[in-house]
């Protein structure tokens, strides 16, 4: 179930909060630091494959060209999430920045199912996109991609950590997000 109005009987049953809580932001930083070593261990690529032939000014260019690609590698992940919103629900996402947190919220709330897709969307889509782009490219441009798909895995610890909350919610627990905070709700027990 997808909804404007929170039903009749729901109460507040957790709260997630990436800015308030230290707790949330400690974890989800964790989770992707932990993910991020495991990917740069899961590679034989040598780093200095990064570095091209014919001085400073040709990696100054890559250097460049890396932070645009970080950069529309975050617009893209958010839009994928708003993308997952509208199909869902029908409703316009809003999108915006709070302190580190890029992100991306709604008006709705979101049944399990349909909140974890939300979240796992990006990762997903993104995931696999940057992964054919990797196997794709001559190995100078190896970490140029394999940096990007870093960020996906790790960049989107939040995401995950929120799925691996949602899936220990109550079977009707409706989802509020609002981009950086989430709040679950439950039906009232009589």
């Amino acid at each position: 179930m997808t909804t404007k109005n929170l039903p009749e009987g729901y109460k507040e049953y957790a709260k997630i909060d990436f800015v308030n809580s230290k707790k949330d932001a400690i974890i989800t930083n964790v989770i992707a630091l932990i993910v991020a070593i495991m990917l740069i261990g899961l590679t034989d690529v040598p780093f200095k494959t990064v570095i091209p032939e014919g001085g400073l000014f040709p990696l100054l260019i890559k250097c460049v060209l890396l932070v645009a690609a970080l950069f529309v590698y975050i617009i893209l992940h958010e839009a994928f999430h708003g993308l997952a919103i509208e199909l869902i629900s029908g409703s316009k996402p809003h999108f915006g920045f709070k302190y580190t947190y890029a992100y991306t919220g709604s008006d709705m709330y979101f049944d399990r199912l349909s909140y974890i897709i939300i979240a796992l969307t990006p990762i997903i889509i993104l995931g696999i996109l940057l992964v054919a782009i990797l196997f794709s490219v001559p190995i100078e441009w190896y970490w140029f991609v394999y940096i990007p798909v870093i960020l996906n895995f790790a960049g989107s610890a939040g995401d995950l950590y929120v799925t691996g909350l949602t899936l220990h919610m109550p079977k009707d627990a409706l989802i509020h997000d609002e981009g950086v905070a989430m709040t679950i709700f439950s039906k009232v027990e009589e």
